[in-house]
């Protein structure tokens, strides 16, 4: 059996394309394949998305998403394209400016840039124990262990790294 992600990621998908098969058929049956394909394609892929990304990214990503797969069939129909995709285009950069997708959650003892809200970066790797990583030992030696053909470039002898 696999694990509970991958199985939860099996079901979603079996979801997905059962639900669109069947909104693809009553889509052909109302005559309505365009535009309302888009909005079947926005339904289809909620599940999935909330499921990968969580319900914050998730709500993001669809209420981005519903705003031209849904947005534009309501356009059409209501013959308002030219002026409607501007305010698409408005509310789509608006939502993006209020909520981004990417605004980091607050973690405390993080010091944070006056400017976005980023980390201070300090030169140092994030890991405390980063120099007491194991390095490979390289032999000296080991980068000629295949003979080298005539056409091939001399590849200059591999060396430990300084580091220690």
């Amino acid at each position: 059996m696999g694990d509970d992600g991958s199985e939860m990621s099996e079901r979603m998908g079996a979801l997905s394309g059962a639900v669109f098969l069947i909104g693809l058929a009553g889509l052909f049956y109302l005559d309505l394949f365009w535009p309302g394909i888009l909005p079947l394609i926005w339904l289809t892929a909620a599940l999935a998305i909330l499921a990968e990304e969580g319900w914050r990214k998730g709500l993001w990503i669809l209420a981005q998403m519903g705003l031209y797969l849904l947005g534009l069939p309501w356009l059409i129909a209501a013959n308002l394209i030219w002026p409607g995709i501007f305010v698409l285009f408005g509310l789509s950069a608006l939502l993006a400016a209020l909520l981004p997708p990417d605004r980091p959650p607050q973690q405390p003892g993080v010091k944070l840039k006056r400017k976005r809200a980023q980390p201070l970066y300090d030169g140092e790797l994030p890991l405390p124990d980063a120099d007491e990583l194991p390095l490979p030992d390289w032999q000296p030696g080991e980068a000629e262990a295949f003979p080298a053909d005539e056409d091939d470039e001399i590849a200059p002898p591999l060396r430990r790294s300084r580091r220690r």
